[in-house]
């Protein structure tokens, strides 16, 4: 019971720590989903959005220091997404 317990608090600060990556990908998602207020082409999928994330951390060079790390998955995703 008490690995089950220390494994999810270290779940929990790895979570924490990649807070930064989830601020950014949510400030984007909704600066996309506003682009169809400029002109109706512009609609884009929570799917496609997903995808390209997903892909982002992914293929982002990894990185053994973590800030390095939340810097390399943010710009590979802001990067992909201007590219898509």
């Amino acid at each position: 019971m008490q690995a089950a317990e220390q494994t999810e608090k270290d779940i929990d600060i790895t979570r924490a720590e990649y807070v930064p990556v989830a601020v950014n990908t949510q400030i984007l998602f909704f600066c996309v989903s506003d682009l169809a207020n400029i002109d109706p082409m512009y609609q884009y999928s929570l799917e496609w959005f997903t995808n390209i994330f997903l892909t982002s951390i992914q293929s982002a060079p990894r990185a053994d220091v973590l800030e390095k790390r939340i810097k390399n998955i943010n710009e590979y995703f802001t990067f992909s997404l201007y590219c898509n």
